[in-house]
């Protein structure tokens, strides 16, 4: 008879951690038969390598900003103002205030 108990309690304890566990099994998608499955995580997937790429393509963005932007305020000795300054490249200014704006 005690054997019996225990085994209710731990089949009772395992329940609960199994009821208040937010991760339940889940199937391999890519494995599993039902074709929509699959395909709604190869959609997520997909959204989120794009998220990521455009994220990558954002910063390499900013980053070319960046070194436009020394390089065009470095050729003066004061470098304040960035457009229309004698000494500098007011064309390149322009050119980087135009894609900046943009």
């Amino acid at each position: 008879a005690p054997k019996r108990a225990q085994m209710w309690a731990m089949c009772a304890r395992a329940c609960a951690r199994t009821r208040t566990r937010t991760h339940r099994f889940r199937p391999n998608p890519f494995t599993y038969e039902d074709r929509s499955v699959r395909w709604k995580f190869e959609a997520a997937a997909k959204q989120i390598e794009a998220k990521r790429n455009a994220v990558k393509r954002d910063l390499r963005e900013l980053r070319q900003l960046e070194e436009d932007l020394k390089h065009v305020t470095s050729r003066g000795a004061d470098g304040g103002r960035l457009i229309d300054t004698q000494g500098r490249d007011p064309a390149g200014a322009k050119l980087l205030k135009r894609r900046i704006v943009k």
